[in-house]
C-alpha cells in the first residue's frame, strides 16, 4: 500500500514539485508558513496580520493549527511538507481501511482492495493537491469505523479512549463539513452494529455500546476543543452563524451526468490533461474507486443469497452488513445530488442541519467509503465456481466491445466530444 502512494506522489515527494496552485498557493501554504514560523517563535499562532486588517489564524479550522499530523510543516518548507503529509494522509485511509477489513474478519486480500478502493478514491485523490483540509479530514473516517467495530466487539473501557482519541485527531484535521458527515455515519453504524448483533443477543451489552460510544464522542470533543471553541466563537461573527442560504449552499450539487464517471472517470475529460468541459468543478463530483472495486461492490450486492451459505460465516460479513454499506452509498448519493433531486432540498427546508454547509456532492465521502467497504466484502465472497468461470468471458466481451465501440466513435461520429470515446476505449481496455 505505501507503494501506490509513493508510485502516484512520486513527483511532489522526490523530484522538487509541489502542489502549488488555486487554494494551496493562496491558502493553505501561506497559512501553514505563518502558523510554523509563529509556534518556532515560542508563540501560538492566533492571529494573521496579513490579512485586511488582520483575522483570527488559530480559530481558522481550516489551519487545522493544533493537528499533531502537522508537525512536519515545523520540520520542512510549508509547500514540501504538504507534500509529504498529503501522502501520510493516503497511507491512513488505506491503513484504516484495511484494518476495519480485519476487524469484521475479513482475510488480508479482500481488506486490502477495500484499502486501495478508499486511498486511491476520486473523492481523495482529486482533493490531495486543491483542498489539503478535506483530503486530511477524510482518511480518519475509516480510522473511526475501525475504532468504532473493535469497540462493538469488546464493549471494553480502552476500546472507547481509544475511539475517543482517534475522534479528537480527526475533529483537528481542519475540515469541518467532511468531519460531520464522518460522525452521522460513525453513530449509523454503531446503531446498525448494536441492532445487527449485541443488541438483540443482550440488551445490557447494547446499552454499554451506546454508553462507551457517548463516552467516546466527549473525549473526541475535549481533546479538539482546543480548536473547537476558538472556530465557534469565530463562526458567530461570521456570516454564517444560523447556517447558509439556500442558492449557496446548493452550490456544487453533483452534476446527474456525473453518475458516468463511476465506472469512466474521465469521461468529460481531466484538467490535468486540460480537457474538462463538464459542468462544475472535477474534483467536487469525483467519485470513482476502480472498475474492480466497483464490479465487486457490484457482486457484495447482488450475491447476498450465496453469503448465506459456506462463503461467508460471521454476521460482521453478511447480509445485513452488506444492505447497510449499499443504503449508505445509496442515501449518501442522493443526497449527494443536491437540487437535482427533491430530497436534499426538502431536508434543507426541514431539518436541522441540513442548512449549514454549501456542497452537497461532498456526500460522496460516505458513498465512497460504502463503495469501498463493499468491494471488500464483495472480494472476500467472490466465487471460485462455475458463476466466477462463466462471468469472466462476459467482461471480456463486453470489454472488448466497449473499447471497440470507443475507438470507432471518436473516428465515425463527426463533432463528438474526444474524451467520450477515449474514456470508453479505457473502460473497456481495464474491464476486458
Amino acid at each position: 500500500h505505501l507503494s501506490f502512494v509513493i508510485l502516484l506522489l512520486w513527483r511532489p515527494l522526490f523530484a522538487g514539485q509541489s502542489f502549488f496552485w488555486g487554494t494551496p498557493l493562496l491558502q493553505f501554504v501561506p497559512w501553514q508558513h505563518m502558523a510554523a514560523a509563529m509556534w518556532r517563535a515560542g508563540h501560538v499562532p492566533l492571529w494573521n496580520p496579513l490579512a485586511g486588517c488582520g483575522a483570527p489564524l488559530a480559530a481558522n479550522y481550516q489551519v487545522a493549527a493544533f493537528y499533531p499530523l502537522n508537525l512536519l510543516y515545523l520540520l520542512l518548507p510549508a509547500e514540501v511538507a504538504l507534500s509529504w503529509t498529503t501522502a501520510l494522509h493516503l497511507a491512513l485511509a488505506g491503513w484504516g481501511m484495511y484494518c476495519w477489513g480485519r476487524a469484521v474478519g475479513l482475510e488480508r486480500f479482500p481488506a486490502t482492495i477495500g484499502a486501495f478502493a478508499l486511498s486511491g478514491s476520486g473523492f481523495l485523490v482529486a482533493r490531495v493537491a486543491l483542498f489539503p483540509s478535506m483530503a486530511f479530514t477524510f482518511p480518519w473516517l475509516a480510522v473511526w469505523l475501525w475504532r468504532a467495530e473493535i469497540l462493538v466487539q469488546g464493549r471494553r473501557l480502552r476500546d472507547g479512549l481509544w475511539l475517543g482519541l482517534a475522534l479528537g485527531l480527526g475533529l483537528l484535521a481542519g475540515h469541518a463539513q467532511t468531519a460531520f458527515y464522518g460522525v452521522l455515519l460513525l453513530v449509523a453504524y454503531v446503531v446498525f452494529r448494536i441492532v445487527q448483533g449485541s443488541g438483540i443477543r443482550d440488551q445490557g451489552s447494547g446499552i454499554r455500546i451506546c454508553s462507551l460510544l457517548i463516552a467516546s464522542l466527549f473525549i473526541g470533543l475535549g481533546l479538539a476543543a482546543i480548536q473547537l471553541l476558538p472556530t465557534a466563537e469565530l463562526m458567530l461573527q461570521s456570516q454564517r452563524p444560523a447556517g447558509v442560504g439556500y442558492e449557496f449552499a446548493m452550490t456544487y450539487s453533483m452534476w446527474p451526468w456525473r453518475l458516468i464517471t463511476l465506472a469512466a472517470p474521465d469521461f468529460f475529460g481531466n484538467p490535468a490533461q486540460g480537457d474538462y468541459w463538464g459542468y462544475a468543478t472535477y474534483w467536487e463530483d469525483a467519485a470513482y474507486v476502480g472498475v474492480l472495486p466497483l464490479l465487486l461492490a457490484v457482486q457484495a450486492v447482488l450475491g447476498k443469497k450465496r453469503r448465506e451459505g459456506r462463503t461467508v460465516v460471521r454476521p460482521e460479513q453478511g447480509v445485513g452488513m452488506v444492505r447497510f454499506w449499499a443504503a449508505c452509498a445509496l442515501v449518501a448519493l442522493v443526497l449527494a445530488l443536491g437540487k437535482n433531486t427533491p430530497v436534499f432540498p426538502f431536508l434543507f427546508r426541514h431539518v436541522p442541519g441540513f442548512n449549514l454547509f454549501q456542497a452537497p456532492a461532498r456526500w460522496l465521502a460516505v458513498t465512497t467509503v460504502a463503495l469501498a467497504a463493499l468491494a471488500a466484502l464483495g472480494a472476500q465472497g467472490w466465487s471460485a465456481g462455475r458463476h466466477g468461470r462463466r462471468r469472466e468471458p462476459l467482461g471480456v466481451v463486453v470489454g472488448v466491445a466497449l473499447l471497440i465501440a470507443g475507438v470507432a466513435a471518436a473516428r465515425l461520429i463527426p463533432g463528438l466530444r474526444p474524451t467520450f470515446g477515449l474514456a470508453t476505449a479505457r473502460l473497456g481496455g481495464t474491464l476486458a
